[in-house]
């Protein structure tokens, strides 16, 4: 086995002689150092202080204050009868607001024209008929009544 020849600073050694007289520094320190070796830095560590910081928590904590944010902004779509279309940029935006590296070069979802047109024949065909046979959307306004137009009457031939 190696000797290796190590330097602790004065405060610190006289600060481990006196909290923890029967340490024995080579197997506290080959202890650390095969633990350092396996860790998978699941854990955080204060630089200043070395306490443990629960990473998990932190996550749980942002994912959390997202999803409040994102149910905030998509109630106001939905009380504004928005879309699917605007709830996707809503999401997008707000990743962003939050940082997220691939939020700004995500490309928005959105039906071509064929797909958009597809899906408005559906909701008109599915659609009640009409007294005159002409389907329309509820929300339609209703056709305006055309005026009988004035022809000249054809002259009488004696």
């Amino acid at each position: 086995m190696p000797m290796l020849s190590i330097y602790v600073a004065d405060e610190l050694d006289e600060l481990v002689q006196a909290e923890l007289p029967n340490l024995n520094l080579s197997t506290a320190l080959a202890e650390h150092l095969t633990a350092l070796l396996r860790c998978e830095h699941d854990r955080l560590i204060c630089r200043d202080c070395s306490a443990a910081v629960d990473f998990a928590a932190v996550i749980a904590a942002e994912l959390e204050r997202f999803f409040v944010d994102l149910m905030r902004k998509l109630e106001e779509l939905v009380h504004r009868l928005g879309t699917a279309e605007g709830a996707a940029r809503v999401a997008r935006d707000l990743a962003i607001n939050y940082h997220v590296p691939k939020a700004k070069d995500w490309v928005l979802p959105r039906p071509t024209r064929g797909e958009r047109a597809a899906a408005l024949a559906q909701i008109v065909a599915d659609m009640p008929l009409e007294a005159d046979s002409r389907r329309r959307h509820p929300t339609a306004r209703p056709a305006p009544k055309r005026q009988p137009t004035t022809t000249e009457q054809p002259e009488e031939s004696a």
